[in-house]
């Protein structure tokens, strides 16, 4: 509000669970091990085979304080600022919880299991989403890591396949 921007945003909460000194199980069941970069990144997701997709539960989108800021945004701001709220895409969420680069391989050697990892994270993602619209988002952003310094992780024929239609 004080430089006049012409919309406010937020993203949707997860929660850790399981937290050591090092090292935290985020609610994803997303195994992260803490270093000295600002971010921590995932060491090892709860999916490997396609048995554990069937039983997998990804987070509670009705979770209490999954919305965080959103409901003060939309109080303060409804009427006067567009609203948005950020979350990632299905490819990220998915490549966290079997690792990117068995996500990656999948889409050749076993396309069916990719695509049913993918579509369960889907899934999951448009319920927290239609929580946050019903809360008063006006504005959805998606955002997902396509490619690295260097070029895209997968050909076009995968994004297509794989990406595009999610």
């Amino acid at each position: 509000d004080t430089i006049g921007l012409d919309a406010v945003g937020t993203g949707l909460l997860f929660k850790r669970r399981d937290e050591k000194e090092d090292t935290f199980y985020d609610e994803w069941g997303v195994f992260y091990k803490q270093t000295t970069e600002a971010l921590s990144h995932p060491v090892k997701g709860p999916i490997e085979t396609k048995d554990d997709i069937k039983e997998y539960q990804p987070p509670d989108p009705e979770a209490p304080w999954r919305l965080g800021e959103l409901p003060g945004l939309v109080e303060r701001f409804k009427g006067k600022k567009a609203i948005m709220v950020h979350h990632r895409a299905a490819f990220m969420w998915s490549a966290y919880l079997t690792g990117l680069d068995p996500l990656l391989l999948s889409f050749t050697a076993d396309p069916e299991f990719a695509h049913a990892l993918l579509d369960k994270v889907l899934d999951a993602n448009i319920a927290m989403v239609r929580r946050a619209i019903r809360a008063g988002a006006e504005i959805v952003s998606l955002g997902d890591d396509y490619a690295h310094n260097f070029g895209p992780m997968m050909s076009p024929a995968h994004f297509n396949e794989f990406i595009q239609p999610r």
